[in-house]
């Protein structure tokens, strides 16, 4: 009898391993074969709707930014009333936010679109801006003390990177091609 209880349990992970790696497999396959990134982090021509945002209860879209004192944050779902913050790189090669330079005003619950973020100082071309969301902690203005980064579904805080370009550079990006 312990015999074949042992058998059971060895088909049992045998065969959940190999469904594991067949979705492993696929999603491998999908990203390979995307020209989207699998993330939730959109900084190029895809536009999402809030079909593909609501993959999270927090998520965050930016289109191409060009240089100025604002920054317009495309859409966002926020699972709770919170705000848009707009980081500069760190500077350190690390791959990290630096530095707030803007927040948005407070936003309600659910999707947003188009809000436009004002910032401390004029941004440039080629500068790397992360924009993240933050759960107002009830006071009703943005502190990041208080404030905590919003979190996707996979417990990650929710940040876009998006690249600042001139509007020149805007004309020379080709359109998307059909599928």
């Amino acid at each position: 009898m312990v015999t074949n209880v042992i058998a059971i349990i060895a088909i049992l992970i045998t065969v959940s391993s190999a469904a594991w790696y067949k979705t492993l497999k696929e999603v491998r396959e999908e990203v390979k074969n995307s020209s989207k990134p699998s993330s939730l982090v959109y900084t190029e021509s895809a536009k999402p709707t809030l079909n593909t945002l609501a993959a999270s209860a927090n998520a965050v879209y930016i289109n191409r930014q060009t240089p100025g004192a604002t920054t317009t944050v495309d859409s966002i779902l926020l699972e709770a009333p919170g705000f848009v913050a707009v980081h500069e790189d760190d500077q350190s090669g690390e791959g990290k936010p630096g530095k707030i330079i803007g927040a948005s005003a407070l936003l309600p619950k659910g999707e947003s679109r188009n809000i436009s973020v004002p910032l401390s100082r004029v941004v440039h071309a080629e500068e790397k801006l992360w924009v993240s969301l933050h759960l107002d902690s009830g006071d009703k203005k943005f502190n990041i003390e208080k404030d905590k980064p919003a979190l996707n579904q996979f417990g990650y805080s929710v940040v876009a990177i998006v690249i600042v370009k001139d509007e020149a550079d805007e004309a020379k990006i080709p359109p998307e091609t059909p599928r």
